[in-house]
């Protein structure tokens, strides 16, 4: 299922009650669950969520700058194709990668131009040379907030809900995870199955629309 064709199945109907995302921005904020929420665009029936299965550069490669750039430009493009196919998505989660240090004012300028919130993972060295794993989400009132990954080398999201939690999971196009058979870009319900998943490597997205009660927020 490519990005140009791709299809909204419903989910079950479950209220969506609050979302586990990240916290962390420039400074580290203590701010309420109710605080983040007000930043994405989830007051209404239904909440489209995306994730997207993007081709992405190494920046292991001579040119750093450009591999980095490269993935920006990447997700950009994405963003434009799934935003302009199947109706607006409040959510779009994609893998981890690796970007230019001014990227996150070019995402938080796409985030408010369709009004969605964007997440995406990044790994990097810490001081103490271990390996670092980040979620970052960007809504569009800017409330940037970066957390501690729980897996390496892909990014997860999880909507809890009032009957369980959603799970949403974002792979690298052509990638390989070792001891992670099966691990494919998929959004999960409740009860642990797929809602909608895709097998191919190639560069894609899905979406899948969950749908919200009023005042659940």
């Amino acid at each position: 299922m490519t990005i140009d064709k791709q299809r909204l199945p419903l989910s079950r109907r479950r209220p969506l009650h609050c979302v586990a995302a990240a916290a962390l921005g420039k400074k580290a904020k203590s701010r309420s669950i109710g605080a983040f929420l007000s930043g994405l665009a989830v007051r209404r029936h239904t909440l489209a969520v995306a994730a997207i299965q993007a081709s992405i550069s190494a920046p292991d490669c001579l040119d750093v700058a450009a591999a980095r750039a490269q993935n920006l430009a990447t997700m950009l493009s994405l963003l434009d194709k799934v935003q302009g196919c199947g109706g607006h998505k409040d959510i779009c989660l994609f893998p981890v990668l690796a970007l230019p240090g001014d990227a996150l004012s070019v995402l938080l300028q796409a985030a408010r131009r369709y009004n969605c919130t964007l997440v995406y993972g990044s790994e990097g060295a810490a001081r103490n040379g271990e390996r670092l794993r980040l979620t970052t989400t960007v809504p569009p009132n800017g409330d940037v907030r970066i957390d501690h990954a729980s897996m390496a080398g892909v990014t997860t999201l999880k909507l809890r809900t009032r009957n369980g939690v959603y799970r949403v999971v974002a792979c690298a196009a052509d990638a390989n995870y070792p001891g992670q058979t099966g691990l494919t870009t998929a959004i999960h319900s409740p009860d642990g199955r797929a809602i909608v998943a895709t097998h191919s490597r190639g560069e894609q997205a899905i979406a899948a629309v969950l749908h919200v009660a009023d005042g659940a927020i």
